[in-house]
């Protein structure tokens, strides 16, 4: 937002029609984080509109949740991301220590071990 304008995110813009068809019904959840949308192909698509904020540091390295089934590693020392995380779960909370990610749910917890481009669990 520049002089009290909202200006268009250009990478957050997503083309429905070319992808989905033509939409017949839109609604949103009664929070406003899910946005469902019904189209003349017979699909119904839903888009959530907002991500837990989740993220940790140990020394330089910091993780944060970069989609609901990935987190992401970057060294703030050399300013550049060291590897991305396929996660199992949709984590209510994460950790980060030397070489390992952790994230989970309720009472159970994946860690995930990672090193720069590269990660296994």
């Amino acid at each position: 937002m520049e002089d009290n304008k909202i200006n268009e995110q250009k990478t957050e813009k997503l083309e429905l029609e070319s992808l989905f068809g033509a939409m017949l019904q839109v609604a949103w959840t009664d929070d406003g984080q899910i946005l469902t949308i019904a189209t003349r192909h017979g699909t119904i698509n839903s888009f959530l509109t907002r991500i837990p904020i989740l993220s940790d540091a140990v020394g330089a390295q910091v993780m944060y949740l970069s989609n609901l089934r990935e987190v992401t590693v970057r060294d703030l020392d050399i300013d550049s991301t060291l590897c991305r995380v396929p996660i199992d779960v949709e984590p209510a909370f994460a950790c980060i220590g030397a070489g390992v990610v952790g994230v989970g749910m309720n009472n159970e917890v994946h860690y995930y071990n990672y090193s720069k481009g590269g990660s296994k669990p």
